[in-house]
């Protein structure tokens, strides 16, 4: 619910997909970056007499960071903004007899993944594991099991296999990568109070991190779709109320009229409680009539329903979550559903099919 006034028209919300990972508010980038693709890490802090950190992620196989010590060498990975992290590869040396230029047993043993909310923060362990072999293991060692949320990561390396100093040729952090979608609004730029739906579960598919909201935004015509705005100035001024997030319905069956079932989602080889029932005639015609049931199949999930009445009236009843509790609003071919009445809070709903609606489906 908001209040606006100015020459812009147009409002913009940008949903952010991902999960916080239980991270406290304080620490989540709500800041000014990008919400977007993950970038590329960069090296900001290392071990004392330590070179080459950039090398960790240059993605470069063929140069390293090294630190002239055998135990308790770091670099600290700034990832540009908050991100989670669930698996990592990591590349060590290679050449049975340091012959790829480090130097026997340089290779990390013992190795910790640290996260912190600043690049010089208090460090807590993500995970901590073992890597296999000396520098005669060649290639890419992975490792998962393991989530985190932060932008500044550690790579502490707690020993190696016996040499005089520790090398890592490049370190990967993966996981799932940002999705941002932008719905746009039409603004009332008229002073008063007005409440905006934004229909975010259109495009949205996974868990929402974050949203931000663009009071006005600069926008351009597009022909049959919005006529465009121009951007906000001085003198623009907007008063937010309220926001409320919904959890968009998911229906799962629908059924009252001529019902089909099915077992999965995709709705694919449908059943119906059709029984044959055989009689004779006289004691000798035979005939066979068809007795139909509302009660679907025990295994079926998914239902849908067809043919009901033009002129309406017919009670259908919708299965599914998050359906409401009252007052919630059905409509069949975008007429309002009549008499509609809650079964049981958010998992089923009754109502009235309305006259002139299109087939149920």
């Amino acid at each position: 619910r908001m209040m606006c006034t100015g020459p812009a028209r147009i409002g913009r919300v940008v949903a952010r997909t991902g999960t916080a990972d239980g991270t406290p508010l304080e620490t989540i980038d709500h800041g000014l970056s990008h919400w977007g693709p993950r970038p590329s890490a960069t090296a900001v802090r290392w071990s004392e007499a330590s070179s080459g950190a950039a090398h960790l992620v240059d993605e470069d196989p063929y140069t390293a960071w090294t630190a002239p010590t055998n135990h308790d060498a770091f670099v600290t990975l700034d990832l540009g903004g908050y991100f989670p992290v669930t698996e990592l590869d990591i590349l060590v040396p290679f050449g049975a007899d340091g012959t790829s230029g480090e130097a026997v047993g340089a290779s990390p043993r013992n190795v910790r993944l640290q996260k912190a909310a600043a690049a010089d923060g208090a460090w807590e362990n993500v995970h901590v594991w073992s890597l296999t072999g000396t520098n005669a293991t060649t290639g890419w060692q992975s490792f998962s099991g393991f989530s985190g949320y932060s932008r500044f990561w550690r790579l502490y390396v707690e020993d190696n296999f016996g040499g005089e100093t520790i090398s890592v040729r490049e370190l990967k952090l993966r996981g799932p990568d940002d999705t941002t979608l932008a719905y746009d609004f039409d603004l009332v730029n008229d002073g008063q109070w007005h409440t905006y739906d934004v229909p975010i579960h259109e495009k949205l598919q996974g868990s929402l991190s974050q949203i931000r909201l663009h009071p006005g935004i600069e926008a351009p015509a597009v022909t049959g779709v919005t006529a465009g705005g121009p951007p906000p100035t001085l003198g623009n001024a907007f008063v937010i109320d309220w926001v409320r997030i919904v959890i968009a319905p998911t229906v799962r069956r629908v059924t009252g009229c001529i019902d089909k079932f099915y077992q999965n989602e995709n709705l694919g080889s449908p059943t119906a409680p059709l029984q044959p029932v055989p009689a004779l005639t006289n004691g000798y015609l035979q005939s066979i009539s068809t007795v139909y049931s509302d009660i679907p199949p025990a295994e079926a999930m998914y239902g849908t329903t067809y043919n009901c009445l033009r002129r309406g009236g017919e009670m259908i009843t919708i299965v599914g979550t998050y359906l409401g509790t009252e007052g919630s609003t059905v409509t069949i071919g975008g007429v309002p559903c009549l008499a509609t009445q809650h079964a049981a809070p958010e998992t089923v709903m009754m109502c009235a099919v309305p006259p002139r609606s299109i087939r149920t489906k």
